[in-house]
């Protein structure tokens, strides 16, 4: 929890308002409303480190293309087993499976895509 007196609070031109610890003053962000780029308000300390923001976070890419690359396989394998004409349970858990796979994959892949410009709570 951080204490109020160290926040500090401001909006975007578009309405948008924010609240953050007082030690990122100074910084740039992009407004997750209009995607606008804003300073937050104060002035950084000459001392302080600059933080560089990663470009994308990686789990995300990683467990995107796993996810997907599975549904892909278990759907191919339900194809097979179908065109084969086995039939059983493996056929159904694939068949329920494959597309929950490929969901998860593709929202894994689009987090990591727009992760910095969508509202995801």
């Amino acid at each position: 929890m951080t204490d109020e007196a160290n926040q500090i609070e401001f909006a975007c031109q578009c309405g948008k308002q924010y609240r953050v610890r007082a030690g990122l003053s100074g910084r740039d962000m992009l407004c997750l409303a209009c995607s606008k780029k804003i300073t937050i308000p104060g002035e950084r300390k000459a001392d302080e480190p600059v933080q560089h923001e990663k470009s994308f976070d990686s789990k995300y890419l990683i467990s995107g293309l796993a996810l997907t690359a599975g549904g892909i396989l278990a759907g191919l394998a339900v194809g097979f087993a179908f065109y084969s004409g086995v039939a059983g349970r493996g056929l159904i858990y694939g068949a329920i499976i494959a597309p929950i796979l490929l969901v998860m994959g593709i929202g894994s892949l689009l987090k990591w895509m727009f992760g910095r410009h969508i509202e995801w709570d």
